[in-house]
């Protein structure tokens, strides 16, 4: 029998979830060349620029609707998030060089795509990580992302000193309902080529 949760219930659990360091060798190519630096956990890869520097706290660790339920709110705030930062080594005010950031959610759903989606844009009424006012949102697309379905957008911010801020997000859900956020973000006055380049290289461990 299907299970339906008010949605309240989901826009919590999805809040609290996505709310927002090793090397190793490999044959030499084109992407080793121009992104010689690896970030890798149990779950993934992904190659960057030795110009950037990751930073992480994933410990993957994720949970079932009921299980998130009876930890109840306080508990699920003081759960620690499954996200990497990758940034520029520089001072990098509104996201002149791109950054990417990706998040593994917390929960498991056995939900639609569309609904992830749909929620994620729906946040945007709530809160975003630099307090910026949100412009809108593009078309969403159905996309293929590292060999699984996918889902694209691009949300649009406007910045303190007047500039528009790119934020594009894919949503990746795997058949176990593992449940990933890819972003790239950047300034519209400058190229996010090397956000593209770096997500480009991303890699489910299975």
């Amino acid at each position: 029998m299907a299970k339906y949760f008010p949605i309240t219930t989901i826009l919590l659990i999805l809040l609290v979830s996505c709310s927002p360091k090793p090397k190793t060798e490999s044959p030499r190519n084109q992407s080793d060349t121009d992104l010689p630096e690896v970030y890798q956990n149990g779950f993934f890869s992904i190659r960057y620029p030795d110009t950037y520097q990751a930073y992480a706290n994933f410990r993957g660790e994720t949970y079932t609707l009921d299980e998130l339920n009876e930890m109840g709110e306080e508990a699920m705030n003081k759960l620690e998030m499954n996200e990497v930062s990758i940034m520029p080594k520089h001072h990098n005010s509104y996201w002149i060089s791109p950054e990417v950031y990706i998040v593994l959610s917390r929960h498991k759903m056995d939900l639609p795509l569309r609904t992830f989606m749909d929620l994620s844009i729906e946040t945007r009424n709530y809160t975003n990580e630099e307090d910026m006012e949100c412009l809108g949102y593009s078309d969403v697309d159905s996309i293929s992302f590292a060999g699984h379905p996918a889902l694209e957008t691009n949300f649009y911010y406007l910045a303190e000193n007047g500039d528009t801020l790119v934020q594009n997000q894919k949503i990746v859900m795997k058949p176990d309902f593992s449940l990933y956020y890819v972003n790239i973000k950047y300034n519209s006055r400058t190229s996010p080529e090397t956000g593209e380049k770096i997500v480009s290289t991303f890699q489910f461990k299975d």
